[in-house]
């Protein structure tokens, strides 16, 4: 098994539907606050989820509407108005194994270059992946990157996708099945991808 570093990830919450709004346009808190009608304190306390805006005008709404494309009810359901949920540090921490690999495609090492076979290989499988992972099912894709890019074991990965190992594993060699299909159907040479293994 390759090596692995535990981390611990701490991540804040904020309002996914407004903070993806703000990132389809470009915008600013600021400028998303002037949009609505509201003090940039006040809607920075609104995406961080410390606040519930209570009145809004029917002005506010429509441009809420335009900007997210969602309405308040759907943007603020019932079960996050309580007091308590906003009083609440809106702040998440879970330990995770991470491996080199993925340190490093963030930036946040830098790996030895591999050997030339292994670079070799490394180019093989990438430019196979890339040629044939559009014909996989979303599922189908997202196994198979948690188990060959971020090595992660088949349990955990079936259970992220909601299945058990043993379907996870199916899965994975119905997926590896197709890929292979492919490249045969291309006239192109066929790389094995290694088998997924049950670790436990």
């Amino acid at each position: 098994m390759k090596k692995k570093f535990r981390v611990s990830v701490i991540a804040r919450l904020k309002h996914g539907d407004l903070r993806e709004a703000l990132k389809r346009h470009g915008w600013t808190q600021k400028q998303a606050a002037e949009f609505l009608g509201m003090t940039q304190q006040g809607f920075g306390e609104v995406i961080n989820l410390k606040r519930i805006p209570k009145k809004l005008t029917k002005g506010q709404e429509d441009k809420l509407f335009k900007l997210t494309g969602k309405l308040p009810d759907d943007l603020w359901p019932e079960f996050i108005r309580s007091k308590e949920f906003l009083k609440l540090p809106k702040v998440l921490e879970s330990m995770r194994d991470v491996t080199p690999a993925l340190l490093e495609a963030n930036g946040l090492i830098s790996l030895p270059p591999p050997l030339p076979d292994e670079a070799l290989e490394r180019k093989e499988l990438i430019t196979f992946l890339k040629e044939a992972l559009p014909t996989l099912t979303a599922r189908e894709a997202e196994l198979l990157k948690s188990v060959y890019w971020e090595e992660e074991t088949l349990e955990r990965t079936g259970h992220k996708l909601g299945v058990g190992g043993d379907r996870a594993r199916k899965m994975g060699i119905q997926a590896i099945q197709k890929l292979r299909f492919q490249f045969r159907k291309r006239g192109l040479p066929v790389p094995k991808p290694p088998t997924p293994e049950r670790r436990k």
